[in-house]
């Protein structure tokens, strides 16, 4: 049967004695497959993805960096290997030299008996997706690729793709996460039915999955440049032997003391009543105390994004420690604050 398009309608060519003419073609008359896509390798395990997850998400959250996992199928099974990678100063993406020695140890232990080289990698806190040096670091790695992020809340999101050849020429095949990672799904779901499933495996503590295996600590490397910066004019003086961190820090203890200043000078009374009920939050370090305005989860939001970067870490980390969103962090703040006024 020989199908064409007109008008954005598909339609079947029927040879009558009077000529060709067009009918209409209904997705009924398709075959009804069970998932979107039936490949021929198994989907990688729902546990296997959440190690990784859990791995990639600590890096995101301590060093604001993107880290991979290669992922090799060897004897019909699902083979993770985090590779030896480094972060360059500055930077969110990392390197991986498959030559260093260790790496091509690795390498050399799965390359020649998988066909398949997948992948997994995330965008720190920015949304999941395929970015153009993804594009070209993937499409000569035949298989499965998959990113995550939004690493800095509770529920990743998630995008993958196939890089395969059709019909001779190279091509990217979105998946859905359905397909390609191992979780229980009902024949013949819907899309609308596989979306949510893919929701309700997304949105999980990280922090309370099984552990990843011990030699991937050691695994991912950050070229720190030591500095301390200040602004003048239009340039920036550095001092040795500090990190950036120790820099934000005491931007944020100056900055802290400029609102103590304000407090005692009649200042902003919702940012002091804040600080002072954050102070006496146990989920937070001791030298980090924020003022930021929780009017509103959106205004919230925004104050976070605005603040040193130290702050932010803490935000990160106390919602995946206390497995709260950024609605409930702002209402349980909230909570706080109002407490402490009324003391």
């Amino acid at each position: 049967m020989q199908l064409v398009k007109h008008k954005l309608k598909t339609y079947e060519v029927h040879e009558t004695p009077l000529g060709q003419v067009l009918k209409e073609h209904t997705p009924a008359e398709l075959p009804n497959w069970p998932t979107l896509s039936q490949l021929n390798f198994p989907r990688i395990p729902y546990e296997l993805f959440l190690q990784i997850a859990k791995w990639q998400t600590e890096i995101a959250l301590e060093h604001k960096s993107e880290s991979a996992t290669s992922l090799f199928l060897v004897n019909g099974e699902w083979k993770a290997i985090c590779f030896n990678q480094e972060n360059k100063a500055n930077s969110m993406t990392i390197d991986v030299d498959f030559e260093e020695e260790e790496n091509a140890k690795l390498l050399a232990e799965v390359a020649d008996k998988s066909p398949i080289h997948a992948t997994l990698h995330n965008h720190v806190n920015g949304g999941a997706g395929q970015s153009g040096t993804d594009f070209k670091d993937e499409q000569n790695l035949f298989g499965p690729h998959i990113t995550i992020g939004n690493l800095n809340v509770r529920k990743m999101t998630f995008h993958a793709r196939l890089s395969v050849y059709v019909n001779g020429k190279h091509e990217f095949i979105q998946l859905h996460f359905c397909d390609i990672i191992d979780v229980p799904v009902p024949p013949y779901a819907s899309v609308e039915q596989l979306d949510k499933i893919a929701d309700v495996f997304l949105d999980v503590p990280r922090n309370l999955v099984e552990d990843y295996p011990e030699e991937w600590k050691d695994r991912f490397k950050l070229e720190v440049t030591k500095y301390k910066g200040k602004q003048v004019g239009f340039s920036t003086v550095y001092e040795p032997d500090t990190t950036q961190e120790d820099y934000e820090l005491d931007a944020w203890r100056e900055h802290y003391a400029n609102k103590k200043k304000d407090e005692n000078s009649g200042g902003n009374d919702s940012i002091v009543q804040f600080s002072q009920a954050v102070e006496k939050l146990p989920i937070w370090p001791n030298e980090v105390v924020f003022c930021l305005d929780f009017t509103n989860e959106k205004v919230f939001k925004e104050s976070l994004m605005n603040a040193p970067a130290i702050v932010e870490e803490a935000a990160i980390a106390c919602c995946l420690r206390l497995k709260l969103s950024y609605e409930e962090l702002r209402q349980h703040l909230k909570a706080e604050a109002d407490k402490a006024q009324t003391n």
